[in-house]
Parts: structure tokens; sequence; C-alpha cells
């Protein structure tokens, strides 16, 4: 879409929004609006790929101008490789024709296939452009995750392999309470370690009696030991502590989530139950 054009289609879009229009005008205003939507998402991305090389991390350059996380300005630039990697899609970007998510989508869906793969299931996935164009996101999420498991080669320990290269785990400090906070992505395996060790300490803890400051409603109680839990982990994750989780000197991408969390919760689960059977 030229820029020209663009301003075009937003007067069409101004011009309807400030005037009464029947029904079908609306709905084309609002087309237009999702076609403006998608051509400024390539817009954005060709700018993120602008400051690669201008800058020692770009994402942060982009995350500073545009107001927004570090993590949307990294999906930016790979936004950018995608219709880079898969022409089709980037000149559908560029027309405004599908958007931005409609391409994360599609960089999921490559992300998610052996190295060996991806080069084949690009080439393949030229030819969904024109589902993308007519499906919303999601639509079009179920069409990309169903190809790329056609695709795939092995849906058995191939399956469990990609799993495992995929599990993440992340800490912040959020900024609008302070709180140090904790999300994690496991494989079935090591998620089914983790569950169990959990639960062997929440029943170590919770075995001869309910804590005094547990709610008095019974129905309430499933989710309050999480929480009790939680402030035992506060309690004792202090500097120097046996229990202290090992973190990444500034990041938690350098930590390697399947043994470094589990060894934390090894180690948080031996001192809680020493607590308890000091109290």
């Amino acid at each position: 879409m030229r820029v020209a054009e663009a301003v075009a289609l937003i007067q069409r879009v101004d011009a309807v929004r400030h005037a009464s229009n029947d029904l079908a005008s609306v709905r084309q205003a609002l087309a237009g609006v999702a076609q403006l939507r998608g051509w400024l998402d390539g817009c954005e991305a060709d700018l993120a790929a602008a400051t690669i090389g201008r800058v020692p991390v770009p994402a942060k350059e982009i995350a500073e101008a545009a107001k927004i996380s570090q993590r949307a300005a990294e999906r930016m630039i790979e936004r950018h490789v995608t219709a880079d990697d898969v022409p089709s899609f980037g000149q559908a970007l560029t027309e405004g024709d599908v958007s931005g998510g409609h391409v994360d989508v599609l960089a999921a869906g490559i992300r998610s296939l052996e190295p060996a793969e991806r080069s084949g299931f690009r080439q393949h996935a030229a030819g969904l452009v024109g589902q993308a164009k007519l499906s919303t996101v999601e639509e079009f999420r179920a069409l990309v995750q169903a190809e790329a498991r056609r695709f795939s080669a092995d849906h058995g320990e191939a399956r469990l392999a990609r799993q495992r290269r995929a599990c993440r785990l992340r800490t912040w400090v959020s900024p609008s309470d302070g709180m140090w906070k904790l999300s994690g992505s496991f494989d079935p395996e090591t998620g089914l370690a983790l569950h169990g060790r959990l639960s062997a300490a929440m029943s170590r803890l919770f075995h001869q009696s309910v804590p005094d400051d547990a709610p008095d409603d019974p129905r309430s109680r499933p989710s309050r030991p999480h929480r009790w839990f939680g402030g035992r982990v506060r309690d004792r994750a202090r500097r120097d502590h046996p229990c202290r989780p090992r973190l990444g000197p500034g990041s938690a991408d350098e930590l390697d989530p399947r043994v470094e969390f589990i060894e934390f919760v090894d180690r948080f689960s031996t001192a809680a139950r020493d607590a308890t059977i000091r109290e």
C-alpha cells in the first residue's frame, strides 16, 4: 500500500466515523481500519529491522521509542524476519491484507518444527497466505498448527525433544507492585516431576495441621496452600540461604529451566521440611 493510498483510506474511514451512514458503509470502514492496522504492523516491522546493526540491543531501543515491552519489540524484529523469509506474507503485510498477528502465528509454527524441517515448511507456508487473508488470527493459528503437525516427520520423540527445547523459566520484578514474579513452561515429563515435588512438599507442610492463617471457609482452602507455600518461599529465599534460587546475572534466559527450577524446588522442600520439624 502506498502512502497516498493509506491517506485516502484514512480519509474514507474518518468520513464514515463522523457521519451517519448505513451499515454497509460502517462495515467497509471497519475493514479499512483492519487494513490500515496491518499496514502499520508492516511499517513497525520494517522500522524495527532498521535498528539492527546500529545499536547494541535493538529490542531495547525499539521498546523505549515505541513505549512497549522488550518482548513486544523482539516480536517486531521476528515479524520482519518471517515476512522476509516468506515473501508472500511480507507482501500481504505491506498491503495490509494480513495483520502482524497472522505473521506472528506463522513464525510460531516455523519455530515449532525441527531445524531441518523449517526451510521446507516456509515454502509450504507461502501457499497459506490466501487462507490468512480470510481468517482471524485464531482461525489461522489453528490452521498453521495443523499444517505444522502434518508437515512434521515424527509426532513422538521428536515432539518431546521440541517441547524440551521450548522449556522456559522467566523471572521479573513487576513495576506496578514491586513483586518478584516467576512464570514457567515445561515439557510434560519435567512438568510431572515438578508437580510431584511441589505436591510432596505441600503434603509435608500440611500433614499434621492446617496453618493458622488458612481461611475458615473450606471451599477457599484449595488455593490457599499455594499462597502460604509462596510465603514460605519468600521467607526462605534470602541471600546465601540453601533454598535460594540460583538466578543468572540479570536474565532469566540464562537459567536451565528444567534443571535449575527442579533443584530450587528440591532445596526449598528440604528447608521447608526442616523448618516444619523445628516449629
